[in-house]
């Protein structure tokens, strides 16, 4: 008696590798893909829809719109933009929320342009 079916095992990775090929290339294509669309930003980029939204710059609300929706790769702007989306002022020209984002604005202008490791 066999307690091992080499047939049937055999016949089972046959049909299980094809299986597996069709669910992981899909996700592998959606990670690379998701990873080169990344954007580019620099703190002077982030710096300049900061300054756009102190200033009540007429696209101001487009550009925040645009930056608290788009993927960053660099982790420090990450955080601003974290801050941004989490903002709990529904006033933007409030005083404290003019306060909070010269304060983001000012730590944005103090970064490198590239992380430091």
């Amino acid at each position: 008696m066999k307690l091992f079916d080499e047939t049937k095992a055999g016949a089972k990775l046959l049909v299980l590798l094809p299986a597996i090929a069709i669910v992981s290339v899909p996700i592998m294509a959606w990670v690379l893909i998701t990873r080169l669309f990344e954007e580019p930003l620099t703190p002077a980029d982030v710096a300049v829809v900061l300054r756009k939204s102190l200033e009540g710059a007429s696209d101001a609300e487009d550009e925040m719109d645009n930056l608290t929706s788009m993927k960053i790769a660099d982790p420090r702007l990450n955080d601003i933009k974290k801050q941004l989306v989490s903002f709990p002022f529904s006033d933007w020209e409030s005083p404290e929320a003019r306060r909070a984002l010269q304060d983001m604005l000012a730590r944005v202008e103090a970064m490198p342009a590239r992380p430091t490791s």
